[in-house]
């Protein structure tokens, strides 16, 4: 009877003891596979960040968008598939990999750094005439002015308060402005005309009023075109969305748009309105007032023959616009030069470039780059006059990215956000 127990009692060990065992091979196999997926998720990671830093260096399009797939160290075991697209103002850089069954993507929104050293607060060009400054106005940074300099002008019965009248380095200007990027033109000067990239799906605007509202900027572009009105009022939209029109855009207060891109002959924006978005027109753009455009934004008109004394860009009282306001025409007419209006207390926080005049009644943080000023009081309209305007150079943070806006300047991206 003894011998029995003994032998139960073996057995029982023996069975306790091949549980355990297989046990710590079970958690022992699983930890080694967990650590291989691990393992293999980081380097599909690095190898992803490794081609996003590649992209990046390589600086932005000089033409439409490229696709390709790279062997990062040439032993074919780190491919990448790399995508660079232009969007708007700015570039969609994409990177993909996959290793046994993992797939990691990541796709960034990107534009170009502007080193300190180069900032130009304000650089106006046109012919050999002062700029003259009344009141409160204040340019800060660097500037590159007409010959004839900057002077103290009294006006509507107010003279200049500053103790100086430029607060930083001034150097010549040329009789031109710096040409803009044509990529920059050409591209978006394509999509106002209707001519997209391959590559995009274009439905109609009532597919898109019935189903998308938000578009993955790993998958094509969608383009909602519609010949007549498109009118967004009320509608909610987010990605990788273009909206194309031939005749005119309406953005109601009550739009939520985000990332998206407008491209139509005239554009109005409704007072009240709060989003990111890219605008581009051939005739116009109108923005009321209290709206607030956050980075990065777009305001940019592309004219080939100006037919009126409209402004191509309006921007009502307590606007904010973060990002970019251009007005530039393919034949600059003496007549009809591309105009920007910035009213009372609006803000601009990035680069502004007007291949004509600039009516600056509120503020800009960062850059401008235009032909001349225009100053229109209920009393007299003057030509190259600033009063209780302000433009600083210096209140841009150094981390900031605008877009490739003049042609020959640094190329190296970075990343503005994560899509």
């Amino acid at each position: 009877m003894l011998r029995a127990a003994a032998l139960l009692y073996a057995l029982a060990v023996a069975l306790l003891i091949g549980l355990v065992t297989t046990g710590i091979l079970m958690y022992s196999a699983w930890h080694m596979q967990a650590w291989q997926s691990i393992s293999l998720g980081h380097k599909a990671l690095r190898n992803v960040e490794s081609g996003l830093q590649l992209q990046l260096a390589e600086g932005a399009l000089s033409g439409e968008q490229s696709q390709r797939t790279i062997d990062l160290f040439g032993d074919g075991k780190d491919t990448v598939q790399l995508q660079k697209k232009p969007w708007g103002a700015y570039s969609v850089l994409t990177a993909l990999t996959k290793e046994q069954g993992t797939t990691v993507c990541k796709t960034a929104l990107a534009g170009i750094p502007i080193p300190t050293g180069k900032r130009y607060g304000l650089w106006l060009a046109g012919a050999n005439r002062p700029l003259k400054v009344c009141g409160n106005t204040v340019i800060r940074g660097n500037a590159k002015l007409p010959k004839a300099g900057v002077e103290r002008a009294y006006i509507e019965g107010q003279t200049y308060a500053g103790d100086q009248l430029v607060y930083g380095h001034v150097s010549s200007s040329e009789r031109f402005l710096p040409e803009l990027n044509p990529t920059l033109v050409h591209h978006n000067q394509a999509y106002l005309r209707g001519h997209f990239s391959p590559s995009d799906s274009i439905v109609q605007f009532s597919d898109v009023e019935e189903g998308i509202r938000f578009r993955d900027f790993k998958d094509a572009t969608v383009i909602a075109h519609h010949s007549g009105h498109i009118n967004l009022a009320g509608k909610h939209y987010s990605g990788n969305i273009i909206f194309h029109s031939g005749s005119g855009i309406f953005i109601g207060a009550d739009s939520k748009l985000d990332r998206v891109i407008c491209y139509a002959p005239e554009i109005e924006i409704e007072s009240g309105f709060a989003g990111s978005i890219q605008a581009f027109a051939s005739l116009k753009i109108t923005c009321g007032e209290n709206v607030l455009l956050s980075y990065p934004s777009v305001l940019c008109t592309f004219h080939h023959h100006k037919q009126n004394n409209e402004y191509s860009v309006k921007a009502g009282q307590h606007s904010r616009i973060e990002g970019l306001v251009v007005a530039w025409q393919s034949f600059l007419s003496p007549r009809y030069p591309p105009s920007v209006y910035l009213a009372e207390n609006t803000e601009v926080t990035g680069q502004v470039y007007v291949r004509g005049n600039t009516e600056l009644k509120g503020n800009v943080k960062g850059s401008v780059y235009t032909r001349g000023f225009t100053l229109r009081t209920p009393s007299a309209v003057y030509e190259n006059h600033l009063l209780n305007a302000s433009i600083d150079g210096n209140a841009l943070s150094e981390y900031f990215a605008g877009c490739n806006l003049i042609n020959g300047e640094n190329k190296t991206l970075t990343v503005i956000d994560w899509l």
